[in-house]
């Protein structure tokens, strides 16, 4: 019985200390903000390797209406946060959030629909720069 509750602490804390992670870097107001225009409901992360992961769901919704209002989200910060190209393959569509300064890594946005209107997410900050600097 104490192996198990010592497991589901450790689950506790490694979901809190993702989100922490994530909203004490500078994208902190931004995943808040998506997540919050998005209605989505944070979960556990499945085979979560990096500790500022931030996995949610939708329900209902679309990969295209994530897309819908992450553009709009993007024009309110006017300029201050830079969008790459949607990539997509076999089911799963990533997206990279920057700062306009390129000093702060990126916030990266990865998607999946894995049942009908239900979409699958997971935010994920990358504190190194484009030009691998810490």
């Amino acid at each position: 019985m104490v192996p198990m509750i010592v497991m589901l602490l450790l689950g506790a804390l490694g979901t809190v200390a993702a989100r922490d992670a994530i909203e004490r870097s500078p994208y902190g107001p931004l995943a808040y903000d998506l997540l919050e225009r998005l209605h989505a409901t944070a979960v556990d992360c499945d085979l979560t390797l990096d500790p500022a992961t931030r996995c949610f769901v939708i329900v209902p919704g679309t990969v295209a209406a994530v897309a819908e209002a992450l553009e709009r989200v993007v024009e309110e910060y006017g300029g201050s946060v830079l969008r790459s190209e949607w990539r997509s393959g076999n089911g799963v569509h990533h997206v990279e959030l920057r700062l306009s300064d390129d000093l702060w890594g990126a916030l990266e946005l990865w998607l999946t629909e894995p049942d009908g209107q239900i979409v699958a997410g997971r935010l994920l900050h990358q504190p190194k720069r484009r030009n691998g600097a810490p």
